[in-house]
């Protein structure tokens, strides 16, 4: 009989994300696939606690506050064959020695992703439909019947998005029964010939920004795009054209973000923050044209971020291919917070 293959969950039991991740769901995963999958308690000390822990496993299950797998910590293992990380960017866990040793990644980014693209469509079709000026949400304000002559259809709309990562491609595919007028995308990474199969004009950020009616920012957080979105390119938005940024709080400069939408020129919907929780204090609260969530645009399918990476430890152990891998060249794409910090 075959031996069963041996996973470890590595968020531990006592963090606060551990009841945010682990499911039912999870568990039934593990058993119908014929996993043994081991929780952790609590978590080992620095990485020669984790490097002895590991040794004992085929494949690894990680999700935030999760160690690098670098050469500290893989010394010695010869048994670690796979890592799937149940969240989105690797970056910061990944490692050249773990590619080195062939040990392949996987992780949840395509289902975050696909969250995260539902909220974009949403903001889309309220900022460009032009829903703050005659939409409420309670609070005992009456309606704006007499707004009801600016709503707009999305298919009247430019849209401007920064990124050709998993989140922008599942939003284009979101996109789709739309047929905005245009759809401009900026990346660094990007051939002419794969925007052009989605529909997708390739563009400055320049160009974005001053053409869109609606400028979706999705790119990675990495030394090159902190703070890109200065002042200069704020003031090129159009007037009533509408901000979204769902990636990264860090792609914006922050002082010069506040000095524009102070003039109500644009209306704003923000899930991310320099400072998270977002200050009791922030001055966001105030301004009529801005649109705020906690954080929450990626954890729509959080539920089924561990039973998405054991799916494909199945096919892994299998011996079929995996889906939506991660390859070094990909995670250098990701968003990296160490890298940022260093800036």
């Amino acid at each position: 009989m075959k031996e069963r293959a041996r996973l470890l969950f590595c968020t531990p039991m006592d963090s606060a994300d551990f009841p945010k991740l682990w499911s039912r769901d999870a568990e039934a995963a593990a058993e119908r696939l014929g996993f043994q999958l081991d929780l952790l308690r609590t978590a080992p000390a620095g990485a020669g606690g984790w490097n002895r822990l590991l040794c004992g496993y085929d494949g690894a299950v990680t999700s935030w506050g999760a160690p690098q797998f670098n050469a500290e910590l893989l010394e010695g293992n010869t048994r670690l064959r796979i890592v799937g990380h149940a969240a989105g960017s690797v970056a910061d866990l990944v490692s050249d020695e773990l590619f080195a040793r062939g040990i392949k990644v996987v992780s949840a980014n395509d289902t975050m992703a696909g969250s995260v693209a539902e909220w974009c469509l949403a903001a889309s079709i309220l900022g460009f439909g032009r829903a703050l000026e005659f939409l409420r949400f309670g609070g005992g304000e009456p309606l704006r019947w007499e707004n009801r002559g600016r709503v707009r259809s999305l298919r009247d709309a430019a849209i401007g998005i920064w990124g050709f990562g998993a989140i922008a491609r599942s939003y284009l595919e979101l996109l789709k029964p739309f047929t905005p007028a245009r759809i401009l995308v900026h990346s660094d990474f990007a051939s002419d010939a794969a925007l052009a199969e989605w529909g997708a004009e390739p563009a400055s950020l320049e160009r974005v920004f001053a053409e869109a009616d609606v400028v979706v920012l999705l790119a990675g957080l990495n030394n090159r795009n902190i703070e890109r979105v200065d002042g200069g390119l704020l003031r090129s938005l159009r007037d009533g054209a509408t901000l979204i940024n769902y990636g990264r709080a860090r792609l914006i400069r922050e002082e010069d973000l506040m000095v524009e939408l102070e003039r109500r020129r644009f209306s704003a919907f923000f899930d991310v923050f320099y400072r998270e929780p977002l200050p009791v204090d922030s001055p966001l609260y105030r301004l009529p044209n801005v649109v705020l969530t906690p954080h929450v645009a990626g954890l729509g399918g959080i539920r089924r971020f561990i039973p998405d990476v054991l799916e494909n430890f199945g096919h892994f152990f299998r011996g079929e291919p995996l889906r939506g891998e991660i390859t070094r060249e990909r995670a250098a794409a990701m968003t990296s917070h160490k890298k940022a910090l260093t800036v």
